[in-house]
């Protein structure tokens, strides 16, 4: 089993932790762990050639990663409150932390390459200024969230196409929306 690349485990009731044999899974490229009652799924942080992890509907509170192929990560609709990425997620290209309770989107300075961007239903209050750095986003969405505004920096995403905003504080839109040529 130790040659395993897809794993699909969802709508099971999986507990606790995933357990810590999954870190001799070499090979595991593909994992569904999506609607059980996990509460972390650390022992995947350092998979090598992990490429995509779906857990929606788990109760995952903290993720971690530092799996250098990690592609897609889908974790919407846990009680996710911390996110952490050990170094630069360059392969990373989708990311849905929707439906959680983070406060914080600090995270994002790691998701360098990251094409689509899902942080609906959470409790973010400001989006960082280093969010200029995903030069790759297409898909921003952060809506239903606690924004009253953007950041200036918000003007260098130039291929950005979709940005929902709907459903924050927002008092005045940043002017620098304007500069965004690619959005439809």
């Amino acid at each position: 089993m130790k040659d395993l690349e897809v794993l699909q485990i969802a709508g099971n009731r999986l507990s606790g932790d995933l357990p810590s044999f999954f870190e001799e899974f070499d090979q595991l490229i593909k994992i569904d762990l999506r609607f059980n009652k996990l509460s972390s799924i650390d022992s995947l942080k350092s998979a090598q050639k992990i490429e995509v992890i779906r857990a929606t509907g788990n109760n995952i509170s903290v993720f971690r990663s530092k799996a250098p192929t990690l592609f897609e990560v889908e974790m919407n609709m846990n009680p996710l409150t911390y996110v952490y990425f050990e170094c630069d997620m360059t392969n990373l290209k989708v990311v849905d932390f929707s439906k959680g309770k983070l406060t914080s989107c600090t995270f994002t300075a790691k998701l360098i390459n990251v094409e689509k961007l899902s942080l609906d239903y959470n409790h973010l209050s400001v989006l960082p200024d280093h969010i200029h750095n995903m030069k790759s986003l297409t898909f921003l969405s952060i809506f239903k969230n606690n924004l009253t505004n953007l950041p200036d920096s918000i003007k260098q995403l130039t291929k950005l196409r979709h940005l929902d905003l709907h459903l924050n504080n927002i008092g005045k839109l940043n002017e620098n929306i304007w500069y965004l040529e690619s959005l439809e």
